[in-house]
This record gives C-alpha cells, sequence and structure tokens, in this order.
C-alpha cells in the first residue's frame, strides 16, 4: 500500500513539474502572438508638404500618405487635412472629417466659414462652431513644421460628442 500511494506521489509531482515547465514555456510564446492584435493602432509623423504657400487665415487642404502599423500589418493610407496660418504664425492642422456625424466639409471663401454640407454646421476659420448641430470645434490634429516642411500625425476622433477623443 505504501508503494502505491509513493508512486501515486511521484506521478503528481513529476505531473505538476511538467505543467509548470510547460506554462513557463507557453506564456512568451502565446504573448508573442497575443500582443500585438492588442496594441493601439499606431501613425508616425507624415509629411504633409511645404507651407511656403500659406497665406494667413486662409485655409488649404493638403493630400499626403501615411504609415500606419496595426498589430503585425503595416499599410499606406492616403488622408486630406486642412491647414491654416494664423495670425501668430503658427499652423493649425484640422482633421477634414466633420465632428457632428464624419461628413467632409469644404472652406467656403465667400463667407470666410468651413461649412458643412450634410447637416450645415458652420466654423470659424479658427475651428470654432458658429452655428448647426456639431457638438464641438473641429478636431485640431498633432502637427509639427521642420525646415518650411509640414509633418501631422493623422488621427480619427468620436464623432457627436463635446469631447474630442480620440477614435
Amino acid at each position: 500500500m505504501q508503494s502505491e500511494s509513493r508512486r501515486k506521489f511521484i506521478g503528481m509531482a513529476i505531473g505538476a513539474i511538467t505543467g509548470i515547465i510547460a506554462i513557463g514555456y507557453a506564456f512568451p510564446l502565446v504573448s508573442y502572438f497575443v500582443k500585438p492584435s492588442l496594441q493601439k493602432r499606431e501613425e508616425s509623423w507624415a509629411e504633409a508638404g511645404d507651407i511656403s504657400g500659406l497665406v494667413t487665415d486662409e485655409p488649404r487642404t493638403f493630400r499626403f500618405t501615411s504609415s500606419i502599423k496595426s498589430g503585425w500589418m503595416q499599410q499606406q493610407v492616403k488622408h486630406d487635412v486642412w491647414a491654416v496660418k494664423t495670425s501668430g504664425g503658427s499652423i493649425k492642422v484640422y482633421s477634414p472629417v466633420c465632428p457632428h456625424l464624419g461628413c467632409g466639409y469644404h472652406w467656403d471663401q465667400a463667407s470666410g466659414r468651413f461649412m458643412c454640407p450634410c447637416h450645415a454646421s458652420v466654423f470659424s476659420v479658427g475651428g470654432k462652431v458658429l452655428g448647426g448641430p456639431a457638438p464641438r470645434g473641429l478636431d485640431l490634429l498633432p502637427s509639427k513644421v521642420e525646415d518650411g516642411r509640414l509633418f501631422v500625425q493623422y488621427k480619427s476622433f468620436r464623432l457627436g460628442i463635446p469631447q474630442q477623443i480620440e477614435a
């Protein structure tokens, strides 16, 4: 009887040690495959273009291609943004998406305002809401200027809410 219980104990001990070793090898292997899919989408700085032609308070659209890394995938995506040179000389870059429901808005030269054709939201050249159902002003994008070139980090934001929250 005693030899049977000893055999049973040794068998259970070997099984437990084998299980611990298997978990020790499995955890890094599983995290290698799962971790990238849980990471937040990363978008790097992309060159949008030369800003030497920007005139104060006259928005201009810039089209550029950026590289987006999501998990294991890396893709090239084309974006449009609105850039405005302020009277102070700084550059503001706006997402081209209306914060109400995501329509594309345009610059109306005659009125000096951004106009959304879908639900009649109106925005000032500074991005503030002047009328319509838009719950907040135009979404500002991270931007920087280096050697006369505009660099932008494109982001998407949640629609229809008063706060600018990244989607």
